[in-house]
């Protein structure tokens, strides 16, 4: 477990959020929030491993968000799932930001090197970028 994982654990610990790391589920089974029993359940058998640091920030977003429960979540419609994924994504962006600008500065940042620091999929390229932006602005 890396540091800034360490650093995740311990806000989710801080506002009583149980995360369960397993070995017992199928590579590609993504990890869950389960906001009612505000437990996070984490797939270390997930490939690439890479991504699991933003896995953690993403779930954790998920408490941060006030997001409806992971039942209600689902039934809202494909559109607001998207939606609220996004929301989701941003959230975890701006909760690695500051682990990534420890040792830079807001002046040298870039977004493909804040992608691959934090495993974050490429497709979250617009969201790190917007991050950014705000960031600079």
């Amino acid at each position: 477990m890396n540091q800034v994982q360490l650093s995740l654990l311990k806000i989710a610990q801080q506002q009583q959020i149980t995360v369960i790391w397993s070995d017992q589920l199928a590579n590609d089974t993504p990890p869950l929030a389960l906001i009612k029993k505000r437990v996070i359940i984490m797939n270390l058998n997930w490939s690439p491993k890479t991504e699991l640091t933003f896995q953690l920030a993403h779930e954790l977003a998920h408490f941060f968000n006030n997001e409806p429960y992971y039942d209600e979540l689902y039934q809202t419609g494909k559109t607001n799932l998207l939606q609220i994924e996004a929301q989701t994504n941003k959230c975890a962006i701006k909760l690695l930001l500051p682990f990534y600008l420890d040792d830079l500065g807001p002046t040298k940042v870039n977004a493909w090197g804040f992608i691959e620091q934090f495993g974050i999929p490429t497709r979250c390229l617009d969201l790190v970028q917007e991050v950014l932006h705000d960031l600079q602005n």
